[in-house]
């Protein structure tokens, strides 16, 4: 899990540990990015990240949810050299933040 911002990191901090105390079988990293530059590769930006510093924050086998607020596509752009796996899922925050044990059959009549 990955963010950017003040309000996205927030969210994603709380999906963390949602995540963690629902799924505790779960491994989840949190990596919070606050330079983007740090996302394209060293040779395009003097702030940028070499590869093994990028795959050991990220990985190279696992997807990643990275929550940004501004322009989805801008994180593709940034970081489409290096090996990542942007998972993108629609509505997980909401479903996330649903109470455990709720009917949800109950909720939509």
């Amino acid at each position: 899990m990955a963010s950017c911002s003040d309000v996205a990191t927030q969210e994603a901090l709380t999906a963390t540990v949602i995540l963690r105390e629902r799924l505790p079988e779960l491994k989840v990293r949190f990596v919070n990015v606050v330079g983007l530059f740090k996302l394209q590769p060293l040779s395009e930006h003097p702030h940028g990240s070499t590869e093994r510093e990028f795959d050991s924050l990220f990985t190279t086998d696992q997807p990643v949810i990275f929550n940004f607020h501004v322009y989805p596509w801008l994180i593709h752009k940034l970081a489409y050299r290096f090996n990542l796996v942007i998972d993108r899922v629609p509505g997980l925050a909401a479903r996330a933040a649903q109470p455990q044990g709720r009917d949800e059959k109950r909720d939509h009549q």
